[in-house]
């Protein structure tokens, strides 16, 4: 578990007055390992999650060192810091993150609204 939470700021969301969310929630983790290198880890997961479905935002972890990680928002969500208010990424809720690999070891990950 990370601590902080970047989406606690956030209140777009709700679908009915039965939604509810649990803030600091990390849920659904995607991970893969580099491998050329290791020690290369990128994790991506749901970020406050909703109880009927999606999530505030995606958030990723990663390291280069196998020690130290770093954490970051993805911009797929309206909840995201300096996030997506465009079509088709203008979503109060993501879902369904995943993450790759690419050839030249960079990293790329995608979501549903």
């Amino acid at each position: 578990m990370s601590q902080g939470d970047p989406y606690a700021w956030c209140t777009d969301g709700a679908r009915s007055p039965d939604s509810v969310v649990h803030p600091g929630t990390e849920v659904e983790p995607y991970l893969s390992v580099d491998p050329r290198e290791r020690k290369r880890v990128v994790t991506v997961f749901q970020q406050d999650r909703w109880n009927d479905g999606g999530a505030r935002g995606l958030a990723a972890g990663w390291t280069t060192d196998g020690r130290t990680f770093h954490r970051s928002t993805l911009p797929f969500s309206l909840c995201a810091p300096g996030g997506a208010d465009t079509p088709p990424t203008d979503w109060p809720r993501c879902r369904t993150e995943t993450r790759s690999s690419a050839p030249n070891g960079g990293s790329r990950a995608s979501s549903t609204g």
